[in-house]
């Protein structure tokens, strides 16, 4: 085999890994879903509570990943570090949804209330809800792939 393809591919190997490594731990919250929970944990870089679940602070958020079993069933992300959302203003999900690494226009919009947006992700198989819950509540994006499942006739997860 010729060094250079082998280099090459070292390469790109290392710096794939790096780029995992980087990322910082809330910025996409949907990608821990399913993931076992300690590996979740390692990755967030704090260990999991006595209900197996992980709880986080990072970049402004609060972040609550619920352990299913052994593997991450639900994420929930708070936006502490953002005013405070008042749920008789509608809410800027797509703006949200950005700062989490997904982008709205990919999404299917399936309930727009004021305080209230719901997506279905068909690409990724989820369920994105954007909420305020009560005035002066930080606005709070909550990802599961088990709704999903129930809402789209499926029940496979």
């Amino acid at each position: 085999m010729n060094m250079r393809y082998v280099v090459s591919a070292v390469v790109l190997l290392l710096s794939t890994n790096l780029a995992i490594a980087e990322e910082k731990p809330a910025s996409t919250p949907f990608k821990y879903l399913d993931m076992p929970v300690k590996e979740a944990a390692q990755r967030a870089g704090v260990q999991p509570n006595q209900a197996n679940n992980i709880v986080f602070d990072s970049e402004g958020r609060h972040v609550y990943l619920e352990a299913s079993g052994g593997t991450v069933g639900y994420a929930d992300v708070e936006f502490r570090g953002s005013a405070p959302c008042n749920p008789k203003q509608e809410i800027d999900s797509a703006a949200a949804l950005q700062s989490l690494g997904m982008n709205a226009a990919d999404l299917e919009l399936a309930i727009q209330k004021p305080d209230n947006h719901t997506y279905y992700d068909h690409k990724r198989g989820l369920k994105v809800n954007v909420a305020c819950s009560y005035e002066g509540a930080p606005l709070t994006v909550g990802f599961s792939r088990k709704q999903y499942n129930v809402l789209m006739g499926s029940t496979n997860h």
